[in-house]
């Protein structure tokens, strides 16, 4: 029954890969034509890209430490029985 799953999730990994390139091409092409055209939207994009990273870089950390908790947690746990 496993392989079954597995099968499935095969199949339909080319239909999402070409969705989300489709995706990912549209907006970047998106963003460039607006840049070109409105110059100030790179001077407002900066900022928010530079705030979107910093918050990628703090919420990364605390979800590694948050899964190396639940990691020892289920380790203790196990353990135990």
């Amino acid at each position: 029954m496993q392989f079954f799953y597995l099968f499935i999730v095969d199949v339909n990994v080319p239909f999402f890969t070409e969705q989300f390139l489709n995706n990912g091409a549209q907006i970047i092409i998106s963003l460039l034509i607006i840049a070109w055209v409105f110059y100030y939207f790179l001077a407002a994009l900066v900022p928010i890209v530079i705030l979107f990273y910093v918050l990628y870089m703090i919420c990364r950390i605390g979800i590694r430490d948050i899964k190396r908790c639940e990691y020892h947690l289920i380790e203790t746990l196990l353990s135990r029985e």
